[in-house]
């Protein structure tokens, strides 16, 4: 990639921190010197980003999962040996976890 994409990555994060550092400081008039007041700056920043991680992933495996037919994967593990079929079954489980 390149170094563009890393310095527009980069300047995404340090804007997401001053907006963090502005709700929890300026808006909720906590102090910048409390050790919690930082710490719940932490949790919020990271919360959101979490929960905002985890609705992409579920988007995107719903996408997949879109294209992947219940029948389809029935037949193809129908007839295989029992310790090959769930290898594929765990193979099949881990790239579509939802």
């Amino acid at each position: 990639m390149p170094v563009y994409f890393w310095v527009r990555v980069n300047e995404g994060i340090v804007m997401w921190e001053k907006a963090v550092e502005w709700f929890v400081f300026d808006l909720l008039g906590l102090s910048e010197k409390s050790l919690l007041d930082k710490a719940l700056a932490f949790f919020i920043g990271d919360y959101i980003k979490i929960i905002a991680l985890l609705i992409a992933v579920i988007f995107v495996m719903a996408v997949i999962r879109s294209f992947i037919y219940p029948d389809r994967v029935k037949n193809l593990l129908h007839g295989k040996n029992e310790y090959a079929g769930n290898v594929m079954a765990a193979t099949f489980g881990i790239f579509t976890p939802f």
